[in-house]
């Protein structure tokens, strides 16, 4: 039930969340589910930050479920609003945002480092 009600509260189309909660009990998320949604592409600088981009998990046969493809294009929408907006062209040269940001990026390539390492640790025989 978790899956389904966390579906329901980020607002997830119907199908992605049915999708995602069948693959966890009868497949792979890794392999069976897809997150083809390019939302990044809204924006170069949503490719940039990529915080908190609404992507959901479903399954390939069902990319072009209407309210998946209507989702998608809101959310592309969106994303691009915000990132054209004037509060976040000021924010983004904003010192303290700035080395917030640097601050930030520094951390996630550590701990994907410390990740990969750890990866490379159990897989060494």
């Amino acid at each position: 039930m978790e899956i389904l009600e966390d579906g329901i509260e980020l607002g997830y189309p119907d199908q992605a969340i049915l999708d995602f909660e069948d693959c966890c009990h009868k497949g792979n998320v890794n392999r069976d589910v897809t997150v083809e949604s390019n939302l990044l592409s809204a924006s170069p600088q949503a490719q940039k930050y990529h915080g908190a981009v609404p992507e959901f998990d479903y399954y390939p046969e069902h990319a072009g479920d209407p309210e998946i493809v209507a989702y998608l294009q809101s959310a592309k929408a969106t994303l691009k609003d915000f990132y054209e907006s004037e509060w976040f062209r000021r924010l983004a040269k904003d010192k303290e945002f700035l080395e917030a940001r640097r601050k930030a990026d520094e951390l996630e390539a550590k701990g994907l480092t410390e990740l990969r390492a750890k990866r490379a640790k159990k897989a060494a025989p």
